[in-house]
């Protein structure tokens, strides 16, 4: 066991420097053209998920990009997920492929959400790339001389509102020409008929007929603390009380972890396992958080930005007042732009769960003017939106 798992190793990092030796002879040689008889677009990310699994979809409607006849691919770094891509209908590119590299190279358009990370080749003159990022943020960004660098080098930034074109602008330091407000793709696929919630709610394992509450907690950014599943002192003792109060009000609970989350207290694992009104995933297990929250009566979390996601859909959102040492930059959602109960202790927790599903407009009029301002139309054209941007500043 032991020779065979150094034997794969030996192998990888052999793959790898021929990877990058051959990538480093055809970059003199291969180079994006603008004149190409077929478009090529390679989406970058770890998940088919947010706003690229919108822009993939809607990008895979049309049959021409630039007057020219379009290909596009997702490139995907880890290839055992290549079939978990290839079952969503995805055309796939592994990461370290030495014979996609000629494509690599020849990419007119890489789109991205994450960072450069995802991309195997580095930026090339004639090669277009956007940023779509994967959450509205509020925080960890702002002061970080890291992510604005990155951040510069690509060439367009679709984002939700002219808010957070600002954020961008003044606060991360991104180039104002490279940043426009299309709206943020994602949402359309909570707000048109994309998901039926029986089918989900049926695939998850959950009761159709009782209420669903999503705990979404954001991860330990810079903090280096192991943050526990909730903040509440004595986390079995808690766990059991949320259990009882689950069954005696009817309730269910989607537990869903940020990729980055390192809970690892196996006894409260155990204990959410034991019981069918919890059921616990992450981005990792299941890509499409959209579904999620769609599905949700009530989003419950910290500092997470899932909730400028949910907010469009107009339900109460409740938040735990969480430290907010989690952020070494810039600063996360003050209590005036945090639309829904802001609840410090288990005796608030449990009151405004029930509180919000009795009276789910009772912040409406603080989620309407929320929404206004981290998301500058409410339809299902930002997908549309933002691939018009594109073409437009590709063209000049």
């Amino acid at each position: 066991m032991i020779i065979k798992y150094v034997k794969k190793i030996y192998f990888q990092r052999i793959h790898l420097k021929l990877f990058n030796i051959i990538l480093t002879v055809l970059i003199p040689v291969i180079k994006p053209n603008k004149n190409c008889k077929k478009f090529l677009i390679l989406f970058a990310g770890q998940y088919y998920n947010g706003n690229l699994k919108s822009l993939y979809e809607e990008f895979r409607k049309l049959r021409n990009f630039n007057n020219k006849p379009l290909e596009i691919y997702w490139v995907v770094k880890h290839r055992k997920e290549i079939k978990k891509f290839q079952k969503e209908g995805v055309k796939t590119l592994w990461f370290y492929g030495i014979g996609n590299i000629p494509k690599f190279l020849k990419a007119n358009i890489w789109i991205n959400d994450r960072g450069k990370g995802d991309i195997p080749i580095p930026k090339l003159k004639n090669s277009f790339w956007v940023q779509a990022w994967h959450g509205i943020p509020f925080k960890g960004f702002a002061g970080c001389e890291k992510t604005r660098e990155s951040f510069n080098e690509f060439d367009l930034h679709p984002v939700s509102s002219q808010w957070l074109k600002d954020y961008y602008v003044q606060k991360i330091g991104v180039k104002e020409d490279k940043v426009v407000v299309t709206g943020y793709p994602r949402i359309d696929r909570l707000l048109k008929p994309y998901y039926n919630r029986n089918q989900i709610i049926k695939e998850i394992g959950l009761n159709q007929n009782q209420p669903i509450l999503l705990y979404a907690p954001t991860w330990e950014h810079e903090s280096g603390k192991v943050k526990p599943l909730f903040p509440f002192q004595g986390e079995i003792k808690f766990l059991n009380k949320l259990i009882l109060f689950l069954e005696r009000n009817n309730l269910q609970m989607v537990i869903r972890l940020h990729p980055n989350y390192r809970y690892r207290n196996e006894e409260v694992i155990d204990l959410i396992k034991k019981t069918d009104r919890i059921i616990q995933n992450s981005v990792r297990e299941n890509w499409d958080t959209g579904k999620f929250l769609y599905i949700s009566d009530i989003l419950i979390t910290d500092w997470s930005s899932i909730a400028n996601d949910f907010i469009v859909l107009n339900r109460p959102i409740i938040f735990l007042d969480v430290p907010f040492e989690l952020f070494k930059y810039g600063y996360a959602l003050r209590p005036e732009e945090r639309a829904g109960k802001i609840v410090k202790d288990e005796e608030e927790f449990f009151k405004s769960i029930l509180q919000s599903l009795s009276n789910p407009k009772e912040y409406e009029n603080k989620r309407s003017k929320i929404i206004k301002k981290i998301h500058f139309q409410i339809d299902v054209e930002n997908s549309k939106r933002t691939i018009k941007t594109i073409e437009k500043f590709y063209a000049r």
